[in-house]
């Protein structure tokens, strides 16, 4: 089976939380969650 990753591009997102949560449901153990983007501290 074919593994997948998903890029999440993000800038101090309020939503993040619940996007990964409806991802894990919903990914196999092969694929990947890329997470890039910055907070309010500016920590990548």
């Amino acid at each position: 089976m074919m593994a997948i990753s998903i890029i999440i591009p993000t800038l101090n997102s309020p939503l993040l939380e619940r996007t990964l949560q409806s991802l894990v449901t919903q990914i196999l153990p092969d694929d990947e969650i890329l997470v890039v983007g910055l907070d309010e501290a500016g920590v990548t």
